[in-house]
């Protein structure tokens, strides 16, 4: 979704294209007082479906030409490299791209200056265009090591009547947002015990905390998933045992010479035994390498 007044944008990632989880996202996307003069989209059902519902105006591109919907094709294409930076540089495998996506926008929102709705001089940010105030919320970047006042729950209560610390280590993935896109004071944390046992956890492994309370060194930011990352990336793994170099055999045969005196024949070949048997014409110390001579197959067919 981007508000073209305001230069806001967001994603929200769904498991259907169904109607209800379309309907569920414009309510997530717009404010109870928010006023939709125009929704521009392509035509997929779900989306004339929703609009209808929500009795917002609904122009269309046309359908096979993307240059009629380039303003949203291009946030499409933003938002995936936005994904992949935030993966790449956080170390997350690619399962965190929901959460990698949603801090990608709300850190444009937050960070990017853009121009005015009503055609002011005076820079500010998408956020403050979109809500009128700025947003209160620190910037962290995604995946970065911190440390995190938990959730409360019957298990973290018991741990703090220990000698334990209140606060728990965790990696930063995301910001808490309310309907209508606005941030409700809240971060989200994930644990990383998990994550330390096993870095390739996805997001239904791991333990997402929504709390108000995180703090970090700015003079010493850790990303230990892209440490791993970058360690398994440039080592070496031998994995697989190479394989044995085939047996190089060499057989010196004295042939009798009615006429004559004896005669040496060498033959070399390659391969085990089992495998050349079948070259040779005789058995044990009389057997004679006659390739190319006619040889005869177990089978008692020449060749």
């Amino acid at each position: 979704m981007y508000d073209r007044a305001t230069d806001f944008g967001d994603m929200f990632p769904k498991g259907s294209r169904a109607h209800e989880e379309t309907l569920l996202v414009f309510r997530q996307w717009t404010k109870p007082d928010d006023v939709i003069q125009s929704f521009y989209a392509d035509n997929a059902p779900e989306l004339k479906s929703a609009a209808k519902e929500m009795k917002w105006r609904m122009p269309t591109s046309t359908p096979g030409q993307p240059r009629s919907n380039g303003l949203i094709e291009r946030n499409v294409r933003r938002t995936k490299e936005g994904i992949k930076g935030n993966l790449d540089q956080s170390g997350f495998r690619n399962t965190w791209w929901p959460q990698a996506g949603r801090h990608f926008w709300f850190a444009r929102n937050t960070r990017q200056s853009a121009s005015s709705s009503q055609g002011s001089s005076e820079n500010t940010t998408a956020y403050a265009q979109r809500h009128g105030a700025d947003c209160t919320a620190s910037q962290i970047t995604f995946g970065l090591l911190i440390d995190y006042l938990p959730t409360a729950s019957a298990k973290e209560t018991k741990r703090f009547k220990g000698w334990e610390q209140r606060t728990r280590t965790g990696l930063f993935v995301g910001y808490h947002m309310q309907p209508g896109c606005e941030w409700s004071g809240d971060y989200w944390v994930v644990d990383f015990e998990k994550l330390q046992s096993d870095p390739d956890a996805s997001p239904g492994q791991c333990r997402l905390h929504r709390t108000a309370e995180v703090f970090w060194d700015m003079s010493n930011l850790q990303f230990p998933l892209q440490e791993y990352r970058t360690v398994q990336e440039s080592t070496i793994h031998k994995d697989a045992v190479e394989a044995e170099e085939p047996a190089l055999t060499c057989q010196i045969n004295f042939v009798p010479d009615a006429d004559g005196p004896a005669t040496v024949t060498t033959s070399t070949q390659t391969g085990d035994a089992s495998q050349m048997e079948w070259m040779k014409h005789g058995t044990g110390a009389d057997a004679l390498d006659r390739r190319g001579q006619g040889e005869v197959l177990p089978s008692g067919r020449v060749v």
